[in-house]
């Protein structure tokens, strides 16, 4: 955040990128994504970071109720 007010004070350009990766995990084949960043000029660190998120994360469904947890057996995403 220092880097980006500094940036500002200084009337210099700031590119801010936002996205939802929250309902990547089960809709979207990562090495495919993976490809698309690096077709647009997504490179580098930032291509890294996205790999590094979404590898080898756990998922699993959970359905709670006043009386009873039901729970999925987990899963890992792509490496």
């Amino acid at each position: 955040m220092s880097k980006i007010h500094d940036n500002l004070a200084k009337q210099r350009e700031v590119v801010l990128l936002f996205l939802d990766l929250s309902k990547a995990f089960n809709c979207v084949n990562i090495d495919s994504l993976l490809k698309k960043f690096d077709k647009h000029s997504f490179r580098g660190n930032f291509l890294e970071w996205v790999k590094g998120f979404l590898s080898n994360r756990k998922q699993f469904v959970e359905i709670r109720d006043r009386t009873q947890r039901i729970k999925s057996t987990s899963l890992t995403t792509g490496s």
